[in-house]
């Protein structure tokens, strides 16, 4: 189990995780560019497992053409 108390959003589908210093479109982002951008690496954090914008509209969509 990781060490790190911090919980990160990760979609579901696309394993995008989601930084909360960021606004909009730019929230969501690959696992490498969370690792640059925070210097923290999301294995080495509680992952909470959801769906991002993009892939949350993909499964409504989905969902409503069955």
């Amino acid at each position: 189990m990781a060490e790190n108390s911090k919980v990160l959003q990760i979609c579901s589908m696309c394993r995008h995780v989601r930084d909360d210093r960021e606004i909009g479109d730019e929230r969501w982002v690959t696992k490498k560019a969370y690792l640059e951008r925070t210097g923290t690496a999301p294995g080495d954090c509680r992952l909470s497992y959801t769906y991002c914008p993009v892939c949350s509209s993909y499964l409504q969509n989905y969902i409503q053409a069955a």
